[in-house]
C-alpha cells in the first residue's frame, strides 16, 4: 500500500491530461463549425452575385 500514492498521483494527472485535451478539441471544433459557417455565408453570397449578375446582362 506504500505505492498506492503514486497509483493515485499517476491516474490523476492522465485524466486531468485527457480531460485538457477533449476540452481543447472542442474548442477546436467550436471554430472549424464557425469558419465553415463564414465560408458557406461567403459561398452563398458569391453565388448569389454571380446569378445576379448574369440576370442583369441577359
Amino acid at each position: 500500500m506504500k505505492n498506492f500514492w503514486y497509483l493515485f498521483s499517476a491516474y490523476t494527472i492522465i485524466w486531468t491530461a485527457l480531460w485538457a485535451y477533449v476540452v481543447y478539441l472542442s474548442q477546436a471544433n467550436r471554430a472549424l463549425k464557425q469558419d465553415i459557417e463564414a465560408l458557406r455565408a461567403q459561398l452563398d453570397n458569391a453565388i448569389a452575385a454571380n446569378d445576379a449578375s448574369k440576370k442583369g446582362s441577359v
